[in-house]
């Protein structure tokens, strides 16, 4: 598996539980992960902050649905975060 990088890329979303991620917009200053240039069916590394809990993970990108899937590699609970709210939360890719 080859793993996609792109540099300042960190989006909001609005997705609740352990599924699949639906990737809004930007946040401010940053871009999308097309506008880095990540294409449909890259895998890229991401992590996911919500509050004081983290993942750290690897997914492939679909931009028909703007989706990213998740397969945990660490996380702050030992699992997938279970998003507990439906407010909006930054998902950023990690150059590493």
């Amino acid at each position: 598996m080859t793993i996609k990088f792109a540099n300042r890329v960190k989006v909001i979303s609005s997705t609740t539980g352990t599924g699949v991620i639906t990737l809004g917009a930007s946040v401010e200053s940053f871009q999308t992960f097309s506008e880095g240039g990540i294409l449909d069916g890259n895998t890229v590394r991401y992590t996911i902050v919500e509050v004081n809990d983290w993942e750290v993970g690897t997914g492939v990108y679909t931009h028909s649905g703007t989706t990213l899937s998740r397969t945990l590699e660490e996380s702050s609970t030992g699992s997938l975060l279970n998003k507990r709210c439906s407010s909006l939360h930054p998902l950023q890719i990690l150059r590493t």
